[in-house]
């Protein structure tokens, strides 16, 4: 996943931010962790993933983050959680 983040980063030469494509998630959305199958319902994963890569892209703060792109509560912590699944 890092990998394909790096090549992203690196394709927004202005950093201009555009969402995910449908064939890009299709190749992530394999790649994540299953939602548990009780409690609070998770955010939209592709969501979540457009934010971070948002942030990543464009340089903003979390706080900054377009709501288009989801909550920047939910957004921040989830790179520190995908990592420890090692994704």
């Amino acid at each position: 996943m890092i990998i394909w983040i790096h090549e992203l980063l690196i394709s927004k030469l202005y950093m201009k931010f555009t969402e995910i494509t449908d064939k890009q998630w299709d190749m992530m959305e394999p790649l994540l962790p299953k939602p548990a199958a009780t409690g609070r319902p998770r955010s939209n994963d592709r969501t979540v993933l457009n934010g971070i890569i948002c942030v990543l892209v464009s340089g903003c703060r979390w706080s900054e983050m377009p709501k288009t792109c989801g909550d920047d509560s939910t957004a921040n912590p989830m790179p520190r959680r995908w990592q420890e699944f090692e994704i």
